[in-house]
């Protein structure tokens, strides 16, 4: 089990004191140690919990608590920061011959979520799948898969998949939950932080299918948590990884401004539409942005 207490400070030196201890509670503090003593085992997968308390050790519930990991990129493009507009990316397939073709998106253990291209004839050429996924939801691997079967025979010619990375690291959107009355959220969906399955290598797009680098998604998280009756804000980093994670979080920190919250996005689309003729053979190409969000 990794479990760590987390007091969020504003204070800049420790007063070894009584009135250090005052002084904190008075103007805000977060802190970050090991608890003593075993633990009860917990012989689950995968856990994010998190627990917050005031100053007196009294439960806040109601607390929004958002969380995002970090990314690593390894590029060759000229990428600063990954696009933050809509949820949506597109998805090239390449068809040299005529063919019945479906595009599935599933969750990255293969579980489907929707058909972007269902059982649609293709004639040769290259294609581009322009598609938004639900724009709520927080940081996200998804598998996107393109079986084709030969219209003449019924016989299946093509299958193939691609990785993609929905990333968000919006505090008003990749929300895991609000505390309950005992000031807990708890997370079992190891989807949300993807460091903690086994993913292929993951390429980055910028504006066409062609990878110009590699990505990691770290095990270094932001958790940001919002006290939306009083306003107040704070945020941490912390590591995640399989197994049980715990963080305990003592907030004692003074109101402050909230983050700016982007406006609503569209719901779903999906378009597709050909852009080139004839090619050399049946392909599905990485999706581009990737990572998109």
């Amino acid at each position: 089990m990794n479990a760590k207490i987390v007091t969020v400070h504003s204070l800049r030196h420790f007063l070894p004191s009584a009135f250090a201890l005052l002084t904190a509670l008075l103007y805000g503090a977060v802190s970050c140690s090991t608890p003593a003593g075993p633990e009860p085992i917990d012989a689950r997968p995968f856990v994010f919990r998190v627990s917050v308390k005031d100053g007196f050790g009294i439960p806040l519930s109601g607390i929004r608590v958002s969380a995002w990991n970090a990314l690593s990129v390894t590029s060759l493009g000229k990428r600063t920061a990954v696009p933050t507009t809509l949820a949506q990316t597109t998805v090239g397939i390449v068809a040299p011959t005529p063919g019945r073709a479906t595009l599935i998106l599933s969750e990255f253990n293969s579980v489907p979520l929707d058909t972007l291209v269902d059982r649609q004839v293709l004639a040769a050429g290259t294609y581009a799948i322009s598609f938004s996924v639900n724009p709520a939801v927080g940081t996200r691997v998804y598998l996107c898969r393109l079986a084709v079967v030969d219209t003449a025979t019924g016989n299946e010619i093509h299958n193939s998949a691609i990785t993609m990375v929905l990333w968000q690291p919006d505090a008003a959107i990749a929300i895991l939950g609000w505390t309950d009355a005992q000031g807990i959220v708890e997370i079992s969906d190891a989807a949300l932080f993807p460091n903690v399955l086994d993913l292929p290598m993951l390429f980055e797009t910028l504006n066409n299918s062609t990878p110009v680098g590699t990505f990691l998604v770290t095990d270094t998280v932001t958790v940001y948590l919002k006290d939306t009756t009083a306003n107040r804000t704070t945020d941490f980093t912390t590591v995640i990884s399989k197994g049980i994670n715990s963080v305990n979080v003592v907030w004692t920190d003074p109101m402050t401004a909230g983050r700016t919250v982007r406006r609503p996005r569209p719901g779903q689309t999906i378009s597709i539409h050909r852009i080139s003729g004839r090619a050399a053979g049946w392909q599905l190409l990485q999706n581009y942005p990737n990572p998109f969000n």
